[in-house]
């Protein structure tokens, strides 16, 4: 598990992926040390733990936040629809005098 951690930077910029519209990134650290499972068993002071755990592994697993802050993303777009309208009309009044409101008075006196 920890190689794959380690390694996942790298497989996900090879992925060839779009970027996600909404991110959080969060800085990871991977810590390690040997976990002595008689010492804890001596902590509790009970002779049953210690003759039934015995023969088992233990792991422990503690997660904890590197920094309180983190870093939010948030992709939107550039030019949404109504931008585009306004600065298509903008142009086609700049270059030819043209403007919607002319459009739709050609089209109301086409149709009476």
């Amino acid at each position: 598990i920890i190689a794959e951690a380690e390694t996942a930077d790298v497989r996900y910029t090879l992925c060839n992926c779009l970027p996600a519209c909404n991110t959080v990134e969060y800085d990871a650290e991977i810590l390690k040390t040997n976990f002595n499972i008689k010492h804890y068993l001596m902590s509790k002071k009970d002779k049953k733990l210690d003759s039934f755990w015995k023969n088992y592994s233990f792991s422990r697993l503690e997660m904890y936040f590197k920094s309180p802050r983190f870093v939010s993303m948030r992709r939107s777009e550039l030019f949404g629809l109504t931008d585009f309208i306004a600065n298509c009309g903008g142009l086609l009044g700049l270059f030819l005098g043209f403007s919607f409101l002319s459009l739709v008075e050609i089209i109301y006196f086409l149709t009476l």
